[in-house]
């Protein structure tokens, strides 16, 4: 999509034209779906990126911010709220096995020092 069409449809999107997101959003997200299905190798881990990329490209049209070369300010945005998925999942306190889909409470660091480390002798 050529620059000049990509800012049109950016400034129809700010007047409230919900078919221009659409139009310009629709060639970005094949590509954007195997980008994030690669780094989290989850097909709902990936639509969650995609899905929160895209909120996040809408407001910030609506907002007013210019954006310039779109493919790669989305590309970036998108890599970003990727990693951003396991890190809020390691925010749970819990262990992920690597995708297995096993989750172990994790012990609080005070009582496995107190239980199972040995004391030492003074």
């Amino acid at each position: 999509m050529e620059v000049e069409n990509e800012q049109r449809l950016m400034d129809e999107i700010r007047q409230g034209n919900k078919d221009a997101f659409r139009t310009l959003v629709n060639p970005l997200i094949p590509k954007a779906y195997r980008t994030a299905y690669m780094m989290l190798q989850s097909k709902p881990l990936a639509e969650e990126a995609v899905q929160n990329a895209l909120i996040e490209l809408y407001s910030t049209i609506v907002s007013g911010k210019e954006i310039n070369r779109l493919h790669g300010w989305f590309s970036r945005l998108l890599s970003n709220r990727a990693v951003d998925i396991p890190r809020k999942e390691q925010g749970n306190k819990y262990l992920k096995l690597d995708h297995l889909n096993v989750y172990i409470p994790a012990p609080k660091l005070d009582q496995y020092t107190l239980s199972h480390c040995p004391k030492p002798e003074i």
